[in-house]
């Protein structure tokens, strides 16, 4: 938040209730009505609610992509008004991919946040994954994730671009050859400066 300051941007974060007590639909309700009061007190905030980019890491990530995908796929002019794009930084755009890695912490997060396995869920994993609303009225969206990734696997993010891509979206896709989850807090190597840099790039063409 105070990289994207420094280079100019009004940073507002998100908060929702956690999933462990909550439902996923009672999260996209507080990611929206966030939203909603962002725009309604855009003067209060000083900031320009024509121009807003919507961007998460991991879950939060997730939620970004849900709410630009679900609204741009049943044309809800109301709720993407304003909205430029979105970034995310490895986050699961395929909640059933959470299962294809060896990582009990992934999921033990997707079992809570949608209060049981694909086996018993199924239903839900699909409804609420980003990848399932895309259309060629998706905004201009730019993902980031890590090759070596072994809590979301890269292969989400992957599977997202080329759907994109096939739908028309401006879409950007950066893989870090050596990247796990969260990288660009470890890792300060060349790819993790040139993406953030690449990151702050895309949001500012976008708002141009």
């Amino acid at each position: 938040s105070k990289f994207l300051a420094s280079r100019g941007f009004s940073v507002i974060a998100i908060d929702y209730r956690y999933s462990y007590f909550h439902n996923y639909e009672e999260l996209i309700q507080d990611y929206s009505t966030a939203l909603d009061y962002v725009k309604t007190n855009s003067n209060k905030l000083k900031i320009d609610k024509n121009k807003i980019v919507l961007m998460g890491t991991s879950a939060g990530g997730t939620l970004s992509l849900y709410y630009a995908a679900f609204n741009t796929f049943y044309n809800n002019l109301q709720a993407m008004e304003g909205i430029r794009g979105v970034i995310a930084w490895y986050a699961p755009a395929d909640l059933l991919d959470l299962w294809s890695v060896d990582s009990l912490f992934a999921k033990v997060a997707v079992v809570t946040t949608m209060k049981g396995s694909p086996n018993k869920k199924i239903e839900n994993y699909k409804l609420y994954s980003p990848i399932n609303y895309i259309s060629e009225r998706m905004c201009p969206t730019l993902l980031v994730h890590g090759e070596k990734d072994t809590t979301v696997p890269v292969d989400s993010s992957k599977k997202l671009y080329k759907k994109l891509k096939e739908h028309g979206v401006h879409a950007k896709l950066l893989i870090h050859p050596e990247g796990n989850h969260s990288f660009e807090l470890d890792l300060k190597d060349f790819f993790t400066i040139k993406y953030v840099e690449r990151t702050v790039s895309f949001a500012k063409d976008l708002c141009e």
